[in-house]
């Protein structure tokens, strides 16, 4: 559809008939956005609807993407949303719909790299008159050698440092970049030194009637009672007792049944916190004498009290223990013992599957 030659035609058409009987509205032929002056020959005046109308076209003449059209679109959103006393406009949802996307694509594309006016503009602030101000991004290094930093706030547990990528773009010299980059390096360990030492720890602590749960910091665990219990702040008190019971050869197992405790939850426990009491216990058990597997006689060293060198040793000296019984109990013992074990009035015995029953099962037989 030609709508230069539409557009024409209501132009001509209304130059030509100038009467018009109540309400009318002043039109630029050629818009002002596009060059358009308010010289007689550049106005008509038509009526809502013709005015209406020439500026949808408007929005259609144009190629969809140029400056020209953005201009129209948004000339055309400003009739459509404008209210005074004198101009009272109504939409459709059809329109609605088809200004709203046209007028976003517009936008994005008027506001995007350069033609943003924001584009290469960053806002400091001063950190003692906390004055803040709006600078190109090559001026940054300069004004961040006089005290400023990046943002609007100053927030001393979240400072805004500057970011690597974006002293990469500053026109100075590689030897600054890196200096720059050093600062906040030393900058960010320093605020989470500090941040550190503020925040004090906090335990998780149980009430152990009603099971439920609770943090504690550490100046308030004086004044709970004796239903709260933390199983870490128990174990951290105790961690003078624990290191003494590693370097004597006590078992994990062990110390997590004196503590009352399961293997998981001690094991957890010394995972998160232990971690000196583990380098420790590792450093102590190399010093230690290296054993000898009974099974395959390789030399290897000794942790918590372990015989065999591996799972697969362990594993092939439990296949070689032989059962014995004494018409009461069962209980596996080595081949070596078996003479021993039958002077005590033992006998072997060995499973068998009785599987003629209903669900099948094991059967001891007397060998």
């Amino acid at each position: 559809m030609n709508y230069q030659r539409i557009y024409n035609e209501i132009i001509i058409n209304r130059k030509l008939n100038k009467i018009l009987e109540g309400y009318t509205e002043k039109h630029h032929i050629i818009p002002r956005s596009l060059g358009g002056t308010d010289a007689k020959d550049n106005l008509v005046i038509l009526s809502a609807r013709e005015h209406f109308i020439c500026h949808l076209l408007l929005t259609k003449i144009y190629n969809e993407g140029t400056i020209e059209w953005i201009k129209m679109i948004k000339a055309f959103h400003m009739m459509m949303y404008y209210l005074s006393d004198t101009q009272h406009r109504y939409i459709n949802s059809h329109f609605y719909d088809y200004l709203k996307i046209k007028y976003v694509k517009a936008q994005t594309l008027n506001q995007s790299g350069k033609n943003n006016s924001q584009y290469g503009k960053k806002w400091i602030i001063h950190s003692e008159t906390q004055k803040i101000k709006k600078i190109y991004q090559t001026e940054l290094a300069q004004y961040l050698n006089q005290g400023w930093q990046l943002g609007r706030k100053l927030n001393p547990y979240k400072p805004a440092f500057v970011r690597n990528s974006t002293i990469d773009k500053l026109q100075i010299t590689e030897e600054e970049k890196l200096n720059l980059k050093k600062q906040n390096r030393e900058k960010r360990k320093q605020v989470f030194l500090q941040h550190k030492l503020k925040t004090e720890k906090t335990y998780i602590f149980i009430n152990k009637i009603t099971r439920k749960h609770k943090k504690v910091s550490l100046s308030q665990i004086s004044s709970l009672t004796e239903e709260w219990e933390s199983l870490f702040y128990t174990l951290d008190t105790e961690k003078e007792n624990i290191k003494q019971m590693l370097l004597n050869n006590i078992t994990i197992q062990e110390i997590a049944n004196f503590y009352n405790l399961r293997y998981n939850q001690f094991y957890d426990w010394y995972r998160k916190n232990g971690k000196d009491l583990r380098q420790m216990y590792k450093d102590y058990k190399n010093t230690t004498k290296k054993q000898v597997c009974p099974l395959c006689g390789k030399t290897f060293i000794s942790k918590d009290k372990r015989v065999y060198c591996s799972n697969k040793c362990y594993k092939t000296f439990l296949s070689q223990r032989i059962w014995v019984s004494n018409g009461i109990k069962k209980t596996q013992i080595q081949p070596n013992q078996l003479s021993e074990w039958l002077t005590k009035g033992w006998y072997q015995i060995k499973p068998m599957n009785a599987s003629k029953g209903k669900h099948g099962g094991w059967t001891w037989v007397r060998i």
